[in-house]
């Protein structure tokens, strides 16, 4: 009965921590987008630790424990996202076990014949215990970091240690040394809490522990090739730096003192009587006062003294867990002072001894007062069910403005490489979501970066110094991202003179809750590039820039039209079409796309203007990935032409495709097989085609339906002649289609479909007749494969604008040639 409550009890603790994060998919915390830029970075590496964080701008090596970010790196992108969001639920369901486990073998060694309920009740404890399911500074329970990770290391490695010494099994010590290896190099907090915690094992257990200690140590160096050595010599270096300078600027000010908290109770008391309960209740679970913390976050560790008798916890295994909670209290109280302040929040310490303070707390209270237990977990439900909704609310923010956002960062990342200078807690979010160096810094060491560098550039972390323009002098920084409060605290607050800011940079996107800023003198040298290339009549240059100014300026009216004209005069300046593309839909399970391929290959040499494409569609049924497709075309085009061959490549099914076939004047749709009768040439070697392209004048057979491709310009009432001139050339009963095509040529914008449509609809209905030739719209270039198949032949028309007299003989010419003198 215990393990079958076990398994349900495990299949809850993962749920309240997972379920929450799969209604806020997005919403990642500050240090999370950095875990999952150094889990891409290692992955892009194939699996190599980089020297440095290359998109962070200050001199850096990258010395932050690996472990969770290899662990992330395992995984592709879209699977890594998933990941995250379930390392606090799967890694807390592991602890969960562990504390069954432990507190069912430390109450059989004591002699309790209800062993299997003791740990029961305990591993209940912690699955809702409010110290692991609170906001607080992670939120360590919902999002991905390797703070919970670690705790399950830490857990395995010194409950092995202790059964090993206790028992005699040298293989749990093994065990033990293998958890503490990998925890050196996989959790900074957790490696604290091995160093600082082993200093009470040694002095009061065993000092056989300082020896555990440097056999972890040194087999961790073994297994990382001493990579673990240079992580804790970096930590070295960034703890020294906090401890002689910087907790006094980053950490000191938010000190929260006795009196202040008095002031903030007496407060939340008044709101209770009043029955502000929702405000009271935000004081009473948000407090971070370590005093009410220790009452109402970790009330466990207050009562466990309380319901046992000393001498009976100053003995035998007792001994070992208080020793162990001890540690805990004693490093909260120490890193609550001014001098310590810079070894992490002292709740931190606490949540390491959550196994031992609910273990004791259990055995007390079962004997002495079990209605506590009852209480207990009465509260701690409804704590859990109070932070989950906290959770959901404080990060729905965080998962919208992350939807707002995508179209920024999408803006941010089409704007040529610049150094990025964040304002407010968006530093890591900018180095995994943007691809420009961001000038901040990761681990602090002041051999690489001096201190006065460090502090011009962050020196109100989370925001730079107050000397801006020196800042932005120095670095030359071409982008600003701030979080829109941020900005404001920094320009009312740290700035030197904010006119600096506004006299340098420009507001070019915005959402709720992120502002991106453009260096103005970048604009303006971009601005008078542009203009002098437009002046000299240079359109490549021109439509390089004006295309740069778009991608900051997307919906300037005037830049899109000075856009499309550039656009317009390229195109008409181009050389036309010429030659031919054969377009194959191959069934990639038989083999006989291979015999066109051949029939191709011998038809053709490799100089003339010829080209074949073989369609690639993978939402076909049995059509190979993109990358097995093309070593199969490969292989074969290998096989059957030793030297050099005419042009042969994979067409994708997309929007882009007519990139391709526009470059040809001629396209034509190659059965899959040849006919009966037929060899394999004979798809490439009837002269109808080349003579229609070449002369206008085709022989032999043609094929049975023709289509015209023309690719309008909606803006230029030209479209409108080209349209009339081709309905009064051909009767309805001739076999040839006008397919017209979204334009290919890159244009800014085109008019919705159903306005195109009913343009189209207009001049049919102005010529007064009921029959027409067949006339197709398209509303994407890649419906043009589902037409060819039906056009076996089909020619481009020429550009726009299309001369009167060339268009009228174009279509008499293809009249008289084709249909007329074959009937």
């Amino acid at each position: 009965m215990p393990l079958s409550l076990l398994a349900l009890l495990a299949v809850v603790t993962f749920l309240i921590r997972f379920l929450p994060r799969c209604f806020r998919q997005n919403a990642i915390v500050s240090d999370t987008y950095y875990h999952l830029y150094c889990a891409e970075l290692i992955r892009s590496r194939r699996f190599r630790l980089p020297p440095t964080l290359p998109g962070v701008l200050l001199k850096n090596e990258y010395t932050y424990p690996c472990g969770y970010h290899f662990l992330l790196a395992l995984f592709p992108s879209s699977a890594r996202a998933w990941v995250e969001r379930a390392t606090g639920a799967v890694f807390d369901t592991l602890i969960l076990v562990i504390v069954y486990a432990a507190s069912s073998w430390f109450a059989t060694r004591g002699g309790a014949s209800n062993a299997p309920w003791v740990a029961l009740t305990t591993a209940s404890l912690y699955a809702f215990a409010p110290a692991l399911l609170r906001i607080g500074s992670g939120p360590r329970a919902y999002n991905g970091s390797a703070r919970v990770p670690g705790q399950a290391l830490f857990l395995t490695h010194i409950l092995s240690a202790y059964v090993g010494w206790t028992t005699g099994h040298p293989a749990w010590l093994g065990v033990s040394v293998l958890a503490g290896a990998v925890l050196l190099f996989t959790a900074t907090f957790s490696t604290q809490v091995f160093l600082l915690f082993g200093l009470g094992f040694t002095l009061l257990i065993s000092p056989l522990h300082l020896l555990l200690m440097a056999t972890c140590l040194l087999t961790s160096a073994l297994i990382t090739g001493g990579k673990t050595l240079h992580i804790l010599r970096g930590r070295l270096a960034h703890s020294t730096v906090y401890f002689t300078h910087l907790q006094k600027i980053f950490l000191y000010p938010h000190i929260l003192t006795f009196r202040s908290y008095l002031e903030g109770l007496r407060t939340a008391v008044g709101q209770l009587v009043r029955g502000e309960f929702h405000a009271f209740l935000d004081w009473y679970f948000h407090s971070r006062h370590y005093l009410h913390l220790l009452v109402t976050v970790f009330p466990q560790i207050v009562l466990f003294p309380l319901l046992t008798p000393w001498k009976h916890l100053v003995h035998g295994d007792a001994r070992f867990l208080l020793v162990w909670a001890g540690c805990g209290v004693l490093w909260a109280l120490l890193t609550k002072q001014k001098g310590l302040l810079f070894l992490g929040e002292g709740e931190r310490y606490l949540e390491a001894i959550t196994l031992p303070s609910l273990l004791l707390f259990t055995l007390g209270a079962w004997t002495a007062a079990p209605w506590l237990l009852v209480v207990l977990g009465a509260y701690s439900v409804l704590s859990a069910v109070y932070f989950v909704r906290d959770y959901l609310n404080a990060l729905r923010p965080v998962e919208e403005d992350y939807h707002q956002s995508e179209a920024l960062f999408d803006r941010l990342r089409q704007l040529p490489p610049g150094p990025l200078l964040p304002l407010g807690n968006v530093y890591w979010q900018a180095l995994h979501r943007a691809p420009h160096p961001v000038l901040t810094a990761a681990m602090i060491d002041t051999r690489l970066l001096p201190l006065d560098e460090l502090l011009e550039a962050c020196g109100n972390y989370p925001y730079p110094g107050g000397d801006f323009h020196a800042l932005a002098e120095r670095y030359q920084v071409e982008y600003v991202l701030a979080e829109r409060g941020g900005l404001t605290h920094y320009l009312l607050r740290l700035i030197k003179d904010s006119r600096e800011f506004w006299n340098t940079f420009l507001l070019i996107m915005e959402t709720p809750n992120l502002m991106l800023f453009l260096r103005k003198r970048t604009l303006e040298e971009l601005d008078q590039t542009t203009r002098k290339a437009l002046a000299e009549n240079n359109l490549h240059a021109a439509r390089e820039g004006l295309e740069a100014m778009l991608r900051i300026f997307p919906t300037d009216e005037a830049l899109l039209a000075t856009h499309l004209d550039v656009v317009f005069q390229m195109r008409t300046a181009e050389a036309p079409p010429t030659g031919d593309a054969f377009l194959l839909s191959p069934d990639w399970a038989s083999a006989s796309w291979e015999a066109a391929l051949n029939g191709y290959l011998n038809a053709f040499h490799p100089e003339e203007p010829v080209a074949l494409f073989l369609l690639h569609d993978e939402s076909l049924p049995g059509t190979p990935t993109a990358e097995a497709a093309g070593q199969a075309l490969a292989s074969a085009i290998g096989a059957a032409t030793p030297g050099a061959a005419p042009v042969v490549a994979l067409l994708e099914r997309s929007d882009d495709l007519l990139t391709s076939l526009r470059a040809f004047q001629c396209l034509h749709w190659v059965p899959p097989a040849p006919a009966p009768g037929e060899d394999l040439c004979s798809p490439f070697t009837g002269p109808w085609f080349r003579a229609a392209c070449d002369t206008g004048h085709p022989a032999g057979p043609r094929p049975t339906s023709t289509a015209l491709l023309y690719a309008p310009r909606w803006e230029n009432p030209g479209w409108t002649r080209t349209l009339r001139a081709y309905l009064e050339t051909f009767a309805p009963s001739d076999p040839v289609a006008l397919i017209l095509v979204p334009d290919p040529g890159g244009l800014v914008s085109s008019p919705p479909p159903a306005e195109v449509g009913e343009a189209v609809m207009q001049v049919l209905a102005e010529t007064g007749r009921e029959t027409f030739p067949v006339v197709i719209l398209l509303d994407h270039p890649s419906e043009l494969l589902d037409q060819l198949p039906d056009h076996p032949w089909a020619t481009w028309l020429p550009k726009d604008p299309i001369p009167p007299d060339a268009l009228q003989a174009c279509f008499d010419q293809l009249r008289t040639a084709w249909w007329r003198e074959g009937c």
